[in-house]
């Protein structure tokens, strides 16, 4: 958390403005306080650039993150694929090699997988407009298709869910997850 550079500046912030409003003899260390705020704030700004995808996409993943309620599974797999592949997880060299299909709507399907196993998933069964909780038991033999978009149950009814979403608490703690996994540059 103290390596967080936002959180830092804002604790020299808050130092800076302590030692100026007691008004300390030596306004050299305020200032001092002052500068390094401004680094701070810098070295935050540069590493949110930093984050992978275009600047609408990482505001419109920030904004999912942090005040959405539900997000859709899709953008889920996508935000969790991204921040794989920016710390170089094993999840993205997993998705990259061991999805059957290949292309990006595979691996989004296999990360939707990965994510649907331990994670309660919302969605709706055509033609029903009502968005009800997926049961985990029923989940749990279903298959994920069409770019992580719907999921198919294997029963003979040829049952499907589509608009599938999750809550961006568990999308938090998957994110955690991926940050605090092994790395494929890690020696074993």
């Amino acid at each position: 958390m103290l390596a967080n550079p936002a959180l830092q500046a804002f604790s020299m912030f808050l130092v800076g403005t302590a030692l100026t409003l007691g008004d300390v003899h030596s306004h050299v260390w305020a200032r001092a306080c002052w500068c390094l705020t401004d680094v701070l704030f810098l070295m935050a700004f540069v590493q949110w650039l930093r984050w992978p995808g275009s600047y609408g996409r990482k505001l419109e993943s920030i904004w999912y993150l942090r005040w959405g309620g539900r997000v859709s599974l899709r953008k889920a797999a996508e935000i969790v694929y991204s921040e794989a592949r920016a710390q170089e997880s094993v999840w993205a060299h997993a998705a990259e090699r061991m999805s059957l299909d290949k292309s990006p709507d595979g691996i989004l399907c296999y990360i939707a997988e990965v994510i649907k196993q331990d994670t309660t998933i919302y969605g709706k069964r055509p033609p029903s407009t009502h968005v009800e909780k997926l049961d985990p038991l029923q989940l749990k033999y279903g298959t994920v298709t069409n770019g992580a978009r719907e999921v198919r149950m294997r029963d003979n009814a040829k049952t499907v869910f589509t608009d599938l979403q999750v809550d961006a608490k568990e999308l938090r703690r998957a994110l955690h997850e991926v940050r605090e996994s092994l790395r494929t540059t890690m020696p074993i």
